[in-house]
């Protein structure tokens, strides 16, 4: 894994937090700088100090937003944003992670394996703890010089390599992969899905964190389920894009499809610059969409085909064994 890699997706988890923090890899260990965040960044229980240099070393905890024990609601819990630092080579053993999340073929939606649960599946000799660093840490005001040098373990690496959801489209992809497709984005711009092409309009995150980020919210259970996950249009793009140049038109009616109906994931046309280079794909307006769709729809209990779940949109294809989403590229 490339240094530059990792550094990239520490900046993604600390704007996820709304934290403003630098951070800088050297063959010494991590350096991390708060810019003055609201609620403060802490390394081993201590507040960084606003605008220095604190050196992480190896066994030493990050956290975002409070220590590793924050109280909500009156209850103390463990900060979901606290990270252990691991610095190794590639010939040394795994470590425990502080807590990771995991997916099981039971459940459809990630969950949370705590420290122990983890030690415990791990080889004896792979579950050495490392040594703390107490005392180690040091404040420098110069910049650290950048190397090449070490590299981050297992919390970073198994938070950052799980599915993260981009927004507005809600396609998924590894976060490591995302932080190299994010490097090539030109200055002043933002940053495109690599499915879609959609501009990003957040900071992606980690599937199982947003489901239970909204989930958790005091209106959720009034919250259709079509709504709690991302939407992907299924008959307003029901199958290839429009060669570039040409008008979309619907291919029931003949009529111009307007830019504004025609969805991929959440990205609209216009987006793109009006149209899409690619193969060619069936448009239709949602009233015209083919009845076999419509039968699919109600089979899988699936009432607004205008907002439908990419779960749902998986099962409606495969309802439809292929009559949706696969007509031959020209």
């Amino acid at each position: 894994m490339e240094v530059t890699a990792v550094v990239e997706c520490l900046r993604s988890l600390s704007a996820q937090h709304r934290s403003a923090d630098l951070f800088q890899l050297t063959s010494t260990g991590l350096f991390i700088m708060d810019l003055g965040s609201r609620h403060g960044t802490f390394a081993d229980e201590q507040r960084l100090r606003p605008r220095e240099w604190r050196c992480v070393f190896d066994g030493e905890t990050i956290s975002f937003g409070g220590p590793k024990m924050i109280k909500i609601n009156g209850s103390m819990i463990p900060n979901p944003w606290a990270f252990c630092v691991r610095l190794r080579s590639e010939n040394d053993p795994p470590q425990p992670a502080l807590g990771t999340w995991q997916s099981t073929p039971e459940r459809r939606n990630a969950c949370f394996v705590s420290p122990s649960q983890r030690a415990a599946s791990l080889p004896a000799a792979a579950a050495t703890p490392a040594s703390s660093g107490t005392g180690r840490a040091s404040f420098l005001r110069a910049s650290p010089e950048l190397s090449t040098a070490g590299g981050l373990g297992s919390p970073f690496e198994d938070l950052l390599a799980v599915p993260h959801v981009l927004n507005p489209c809600g396609h998924s992809h590894c976060g490591l992969c995302l932080a190299e497709w994010f490097k090539a984005t030109p200055e002043g711009s933002r940053p495109r899905c690599p499915t879609c092409r959609a501009e990003c309009t957040a900071t992606p995150g980690p599937s199982s964190l947003a489901i239970q980020h909204v989930l958790a919210r005091p209106r959720a259970g009034q919250t259709p389920r079509s709504s709690i996950l991302s939407y992907v249009g299924v008959t307003s793009v029901s199958v290839d894009y429009t060669p570039a140049g040409s008008a979309a038109r619907c291919e029931r009616c003949g009529q111009v499809l307007p830019e504004h109906s025609l969805r991929i994931g959440a990205a609209t046309l216009s987006a793109h610059g009006g149209a899409i280079a690619g193969a060619h794909r069936k448009l239709y307006h949602r009233d015209c969409a083919p009845e076999s769709v419509w039968a699919a729809a109600r089979e899988g209990g699936i009432l607004n085909l205008s907002r439908v779940s990419r779960a749902d949109q998986a099962a409606l294809r495969q309802r439809l064994g292929g009559a949706v989403g696969d007509a031959p590229s020209t």
